[in-house]
């Protein structure tokens, strides 16, 4: 009998040692989601009403939600929807997905998951500069090389970044000009966001482009210079005694200075065009 029962217990603590999550901090906590919202330069209580009560609303009456807790702080909500032993951590996790894909909070705001674990350790540095190095230096050298160097290292769940400036650009809108060249606001604003679209590659020759636009005007100019330059080229070897009637040396140097005079008088046209109006000489064909 004390066998039987050595061996079933036995048994039992292969079992459970085969099935046990071995960590170095056990995570004894029920399915949790951690929601962080950033939102720059808004108050804790605008915070509060415009971002962490919405969603607190809209996660209410998940299956299996127990506890709904938030905080909100200058800039940041943090929310945390804990869910009961008995749900399944991506069952809750794409609950909470779906609830916040039907938000529309304001100023564009949006909300993230933090990592899965809830229990780790959180290393945290300050990147200082050497003289010279601006905040917005930092910030950048932060988000596009030290982020993403400390993302593969092999147990790292995340990286987060605070403080420092990001690079803006900002325009100041004269309305005085905006009224005198005949323009709106919304016509200023749709410019600059369509100057930040990506669009697909072509091929922009603006030269060969500006001519083929003058090809007209450059047969017209053949035919006014061919005429003159033949009379001025025949006079000029009349008088170095090449009298020569109709040589077919004439008509090929009255062509040539037809054509240089002609091309020569396009190209400043064109580049002209451009100078005083580039938006219509940079164009795709």
């Amino acid at each position: 009998m004390v066998v039987a029962a050595l061996i079933f217990f036995l048994a039992g603590g292969i079992v459970a040692y085969r099935r046990l999550n071995i960590e170095a901090y056990p995570d004894p906590s029920p399915p949790q989601m951690e929601i962080i919202t950033q939102v720059a330069g808004q108050s804790a209580e605008e915070i509060e009403r415009y971002i962490t009560i919405p969603i607190e609303i809209a996660m209410a009456g998940m299956p299996g939600l127990e506890h709904v807790r938030s905080i909100s702080l200058y800039g940041l909500s943090d929310i945390k929807v804990q869910f009961s032993y008995s749900s399944d951590y991506y069952f809750a996790q794409q609950q909470v997905l779906n609830r916040l894909n039907t938000l529309q909070l304001p100023n564009n705001a949006q909300p993230l998951l933090s990592p899965e674990s809830a229990v780790g350790e959180v290393y945290r540095y300050q990147l200082v500069g050497t003289p010279g190095y601006s905040l917005s230096d930092l910030k950048t050298l932060q988000d596009w090389v030290l982020e993403r160097r400390f993302r593969t290292i092999p147990g790292v769940i995340d990286v987060v970044g605070w403080g420092g400036l990001t690079k803006e650009y900002h325009v100041d809108v004269d309305l005085n000009k905006l009224q005198a060249y005949r323009l709106t606001l919304p016509q200023v604003l749709s410019s600059i966001s369509s100057s930040n679209v990506n669009v697909g590659a072509r091929t922009l020759d603006i030269v060969l482009l500006l001519l083929w636009q003058f090809s007209i005007p450059v047969l017209v100019a053949n035919l006014i210079a061919w005429p003159v330059a033949y009379y001025y080229l025949h006079h000029w070897l009349e008088g170095y005694a090449y009298r020569i009637s109709l040589n077919p040396l004439y008509f090929i140097c009255a062509s040539a200075v037809a054509l240089v005079i002609a091309w020569a008088t396009v190209i400043v046209h064109a580049a002209h065009v451009a100078r005083a109006n580039p938006i219509h000489a940079l164009r795709y064909e």
